[in-house]
């Protein structure tokens, strides 16, 4: 996979590399009409939140290739697959403030906090700005609640 640089601190690999893919010899190169999305996430979600938290967003998932996404238990039609999500945690931040924040400052199409196994992370997605939904749930780790948690 060739490695491009598609915002000033995230690249390709970034998005693609996963344990699992390399556990199981799968091909996680994201396809060229996948990329655009990618740098879309990078420049429009990770970016700015990295500029307001002053931490590199570190990203947990990001593009999955069909066998990668069923493997791991994705839904058949996930963002992560056509490159309009991405999975991350934010090292020394509370995530709930940083959801919050990202919630009132940024056009996304789905902004997920999610808790499952102890972990917490942020599920955030974007397709374009007329196409944007700006969904708002969270997961507690058994149900899934509209908007966010009470701080």
């Amino acid at each position: 996979m060739k490695n491009i640089r598609l915002s000033s601190c995230f690249n390709l690999e970034d998005f693609a590399l996963s344990e699992t893919a390399i556990r199981e010899g799968l091909d996680n190169t994201p396809p060229a009409d996948v990329v655009e999305g990618l740098r879309q996430l990078a420049e429009n979600v990770l970016e700015p939140v990295k500029a307001q938290f002053d931490t590199r967003p570190q990203i947990s998932s990001g593009y999955r290739c069909p066998a990668l996404n069923s493997r791991i238990g994705g839904v058949p039609d996930s963002q992560h697959i056509t490159g309009q999500a991405v999975d991350f945690e934010l090292p020394g931040q509370d995530l709930l403030e940083v959801a919050c924040w990202m919630r009132d400052s940024l056009d996304y199409d789905q902004l997920l906090l999610e808790r499952a196994g102890g972990k917490v992370w942020i599920h955030c997605s974007y397709v374009s700005p007329s196409a944007n939904r700006r969904e708002v749930k969270w997961f507690d780790g058994a149900t899934w609640h509209s908007g966010l948690p009470e701080q």
